[in-house]
């Protein structure tokens, strides 16, 4: 994960079929990006902490940090219905390309 987490532990799971283990018509990080921002959420929401406030304390990156900031300055005003909720999530792929 691209976040500065203390006490990080992480498992692999290797897959071994008949597919290729790279993108198959899309990046190939996709689904770990999707893991890795649900349980972001997740945690945010057990410490009681803004989603995006919660991402910006685990960044040491200025660049993402800014980023996200301004994602959430242009999305302060949008006013959400009842049983509606704004998702936010981040990533840089390979944590050095675009």
């Amino acid at each position: 994960p691209y976040y500065t987490i203390n006490s990080l532990q992480t498992t692999s799971h290797i897959f071994q079929g008949p597919l290729r283990k790279s993108a198959l018509r899309a990046l190939g990080a996709f689904g770990n990006v999707f893991a890795i921002e649900c349980f972001m959420d997740e945690l945010a929401h057990k410490a009681g902490k803004d989603p995006v406030e919660f991402r910006v304390n685990h960044l040491d990156d200025k660049r993402a940090i800014a980023c996200l900031e301004r994602v959430k300055e242009m999305t302060a005003g949008i006013n959400k219905g009842n049983r509606q909720g704004m998702g936010y999530s981040f990533a840089r792929y390979k944590n050095s390309a675009s």
